[in-house]
């Protein structure tokens, strides 16, 4: 994680590098400084350029050049333009947005095209989308275009870089079902017919969550940096993002809210981090017409937005943009911002009156501690911000090269928005923008304060609410009836089929004539049992399975269910059955796949001759299988700082070897591990089960001799650490050993590189003496911070001294090198048979996405289950946390460093893989 605020969970950096104050020019300036605006024009037109750019033209030399953006005083009026239906209007829409800017470009264009040919124009480009261009030119050019009357605003062509949010069908989500995503799933509403489009840093196309719903041809990518043809993603955001969207269940849980929906993406942020104005003005206007064809339908219905500028405050830069956005139907969705707690931290674009932002919470609807407050402070007639929140803490989702996530950030909470409006939008895609605003807004569910206020802002998503606010009155995908068999037709699977007459599909389709007959079961190549499985394709809720056997049949045999073909729960079983007619009924569940699955016949050879295999819906409505239903909560206070745990039934037993960790080791001096020939005290390596790597190499950024005592790999380019002594690190100065550094990498490996910030002040939080070296961190993902210290420590707000075998928990106010905040115990280690000696220190903990706790020691520990040395890791599954801790450990190491070449070692510092 980052120092907040941070851009690495949900904004994007505006990165504007100021060379000292320019005071505002009035009237003529000598000719005579270099890239200074010349004479003769009126300060009025002067003032149209942002201070920024007066500043850089400042700096340049007679022929150097800039770029800015040029903003027009017309714009067309877009919002008064009705249509039919949607490819209609959105058609007028474009071509008057077109027609604005080919008359009001004339002048501006021919001069460019003049000071081109003379030298003084490097290239510019004209928009439509909010009337303007981006111009690369000399200062005197810049004040001559400022000169122009119908130019408003010159402003600069500004830097961002790429967001990276913290790490911290089948079966949904927990976050999926908080919204209520799969109760439209089960009205049959997937997204089918909507196009999502995401402007973040691309999508991994590969990705089997995400590669079927790609729209796909020429008008379903755009890269305005020029570096891809196709959909990529070498950050992984956008990738997360949109997993949140769209993603389906191929990692064996839903992770998008609209499954069936397509999608496009623009990559406004290049392979090295950085997008610029123009190319955020260059995406939206691609958005608008993407095969620059008006009369072709091809506009996304939803498009979000996971960024905004760095810091709080109001910048109207994209304000047309979003206005031509809104008038062909599509609803600005973007993430609040993560510079929280503090009020009135609303962020643009997010905080114009025509987009529309979304906090974020936890799964328990709790606030995301860096979720941004309101009011907001960009003109709207309502200031409350934001306008919702939804999910955004520890989100499951699709990351790059086919694998998975837990990412945090309101970057994540806002694709929950932008799934949905895909599923409200599937029964009627004509929806305006103020109808789909209204009906999110006044269908959440009511948290913190009664009312709108500035942490929730109207409250959270529910979109079984706003698809019923929207269509009380309408049934445009009723609910199965019970009369309606929901397996005709549907796909089948089966454990063997005797011929092609008598395969699977034939006991789905209608005719009691034909059959299923599984094949002849002979010597030894008899199965152990015969199954068959239907996949309805959704999840509606049933209640009655209707079995009609042939002259042979299953006496013994179970009717299951599930949600992702792979975790079954049973509904009936028998093993007493007798052929004929077997109507099963049982209580309403919501599956897609219901499997009949034998072991005992009436004729062992024979087995299972199946007519017709028949499933009907429940009248009154069902559940999840395995899902526990939760209260719609009215209000919910701000979490307070006593810890709570996640504890699961049985302990988690681990392999030996085979375990991902990340970890690093207090041996002294120069040693090796595995084929990693050169290491020492102040490096980070990880260890992926077989072999060890290495990942951090402190020698190549300056902190060679150190011990790092303390780290968390936060995510792909980040890392906090601590070391075990006082002492200066380059520019950033002097570090004491109960402080936390940041990592910013460059680059990781054996050529390590990037530079270093203050992300926790110790002393400012109580952290003095010798013993209080932090030598243990976990970052939560919702931002608070779980330390263990070298000995005892005494810290506000606990009873008495902690000692070296407890972990506790900070609660932060803020960061970086001015720390506030509170600290509670955690994890009280003489509770579960940790000692107060030297040896059973924890001096490396991790806390798992399931809420168990991986510790390391000092040297040898013994437990209730299981005892070991310091090169070894093992699990703490907890049942309760705080003062009176209690866990059950497992019984098997989670690492054994013995087994992989580490005996005698001392982990001093581990995390789990990503």
């Amino acid at each position: 994680m980052e120092q907040k605020p941070r851009i690495s969970q949900k904004v994007v950096i505006l990165v504007v590098i100021l060379f000292g104050v320019l005071t505002l020019l009035s009237g003529a300036v000598q000719a005579s400084s270099p890239g200074a605006i010349v004479s003769g024009h009126e300060a009025t037109q002067v003032n149209k350029i942002a201070p920024e750019v007066q500043q850089a033209v400042s700096q340049l030399q007679a022929d150097e050049m800039t770029t800015v953006i040029v903003t027009l005083k017309a714009q067309a009026n877009v919002s008064a333009i009705t249509g039919q239906n949607r490819q209609d209007h959105n058609e007028q829409v474009i071509v008057a947005l077109q027609n604005m800017a080919n008359a009001t470009q004339k002048r501006i264009t021919a001069l460019l095209q003049t000071r081109s040919s003379e030298g003084k124009v490097d290239q510019f480009e004209s928009y439509w989308v909010f009337n303007g261009l981006a111009v690369t030119a000399t200062a005197d050019v810049v004040a001559e275009v400022a000169a122009l009357p119908e130019v408003d605003t010159i402003t600069p062509n500004s830097t961002l870089q790429e967001p990276a949010p913290q790490t911290g069908g089948s079966e949904p989500e927990p976050n999926l079902l908080l919204i209520n995503a799969p109760a439209l799933w089960d009205l049959g509403l997937q997204g089918q017919g909507i196009v999502v489009a995401s402007m973040d840093t691309g999508v991994d196309v590969s990705h089997a969550d995400l590669s079927a719903q790609w729209r796909g041809g020429n008008n379903s990518w755009f890269d305005p940096n020029g570096q891809h043809s196709t959909p990529t993603d070498v950050n992984g955001h956008g990738t997360w993002t949109m997993g949140t969207m769209v993603g389906r269940d191929a990692g064996g849980t839903a992770i998008g809210v609209a499954p069936q929906a397509e999608w496009i993406a623009v990559k406004i942020f290049s392979d090295q981090g950085s997008a610029t104005v123009a190319g955020i003005h260059a995406g939206y206007q691609w958005l608008l017409d993407p095969d620059g064809n008006p009369a072709t339908d091809d506009s996304p219905h939803v498009v979000n937005n996971s960024w905004t500028f760095q810091d709080p405050g109001c910048n109207l830069e994209f304000q047309f943009d979003l206005i031509s956005l809104r008038a062909m139907g599509i609803l600005p969705v973007f993430a609040a911002g993560n510079f929280g707690p503090g009020t009135g931290t609303s962020a643009s674009p997010s905080n114009y009156p025509e987009a529309f932002a979304v906090g974020g919470t936890n799964n328990s609807d709790l606030i995301y501690t860096y979720s941004s407050r309101g009011p907001s402070a960009c003109g709207e007639a309502q200031t409350i911000y934001p306008e919702l929140v939804a999910p955004g803490v520890n989100i499951h989702t699709a990351d790059l090269f086919s694998q998975y996530i837990n990412a945090t950030g309101t970057s994540l909470a806002a694709p929950h928005v932008s799934g949905g409006l895909a599923l409200l939008l599937s029964v009627n895609p004509n929806l305006t923008a103020d109808e789909q605003e209204l009906a999110l807004l006044n269908s959440s569910v009511d948290l913190g304060d009664p009312g709108p206020d500035n942490n929730f802002g109207r409250g959270r998503l529910d979109l079984l609410a706003a698809y019923q606010w929207l269509y009380a009155n309408s049934e445009p995908t009723p609910t199965p009836a019970p009369g309606q068999n929901l397996a005709l037709d549907k796909p089948v699977t089966v454990s063997s089929s005797q011929d092609s007459s008598h395969e699977g599909n034939v006991a789905v389709d209608g005719d009691l004539v034909t059959f299923w007959q599984t094949v002849k079961a002979t010597g030894k190549s008899k199965l152990p049992s015969e199954w068959m499985t239907i996949d309805l394709g959704s999840s509606p809720s049933i209640s009655q399975v209707v079995l009609e056997w042939g002259s042979n049949f299953a006496t013994k045999y179970t009717i299951q269910v599930s949600n992702n073909n792979t975790t079954w729960a049973t509904v009936f079983s028998t093993e007493t059955g007798d052929g004929g007619n077997d109507t099963i009924t049982f209580s309403p569940v919501s599956v897609r796949y219901v499997k009949l699955d034998s072991t005992a016949w009436s004729n062992s050879s024979q087995r299972n001759w199946l007519k017709e295999f028949e499933i009907y819906a429940d009248a009154g409505g069902g559940s999840e299988p395995t899902s526990t239903p939760t209260d719609t909560p009215t209000s919910t206070p701000t979490p307070t700082s006593t810890p709570t745990a996640t504890p699961t039934a049985t302990p988690t037993s681990v392999p030996p070897t085979g375990s991902g960790l990340y970890l690093s080791l207090n041996n002294g001096g120069s040693y090796a591990v595995g084929a990693v020939a050169d290491v020492s005290d102040e490096d980070v390596l990880s260890f992926d089960g077989t072999n060890f790597a290495m990942l951090f190499d402190g020698s190549d950024v300056g902190v060679s001799g150190l011990n790092v005592d303390a780290f968390d790999y936060v995510y792909t380019n980040t890392l906090l650490l601590s070391f075990d002594n006082d002492t200066a690190i380059g520019s950033l100065g002097a570090v004491d050993d109960s402080d936390i550094v940041q990592f910013n990498a460059t680059s990781l490996g054996d050529n390590t590189a990037g530079t270093f910030s203050l992300y926790f002040d110790g002393s400012d939080v109580g952290l003095t003496t010798n013993t209080e070296d932090v030598d243990a961190v976990n970052l939560l993902p919702d931002g608070r911070l779980v330390v263990s210290t070298a000995g005892s420590t005494s810290v506000s707000g606990l009873n008495g001294k902690q000692q070296d075998e407890d972990l506790l928990i900070f609660n932060p106010t803020a960061l970086g090198n001015t720390t506030s905040g509170s600290w509670d115990l955690y994890f009280d280690g003489s509770d579960v048979d940790l000692s107060n000696s030297q040896e059973e220190n924890i001096t490396g903990v991790a806390i798992g996405t399931n809420g168990d706790i991986y510790l390391t020691t000092l040297s040898n520990f013994a437990v209730s289950s299981i005892a070991g040395g310091g090169e070894d890791v093992f699990i703490c599954t907890p049942g309760t946390l705080g003062s009176s801790t209690a866990c059950t450990y497992a019984s098997t190491l989670f690492f054994d460093g013995s087994a992989v070449g580490l005996t005698g070692s001392t982990l001093d510092a581990i995390d789990l893989t990503h």
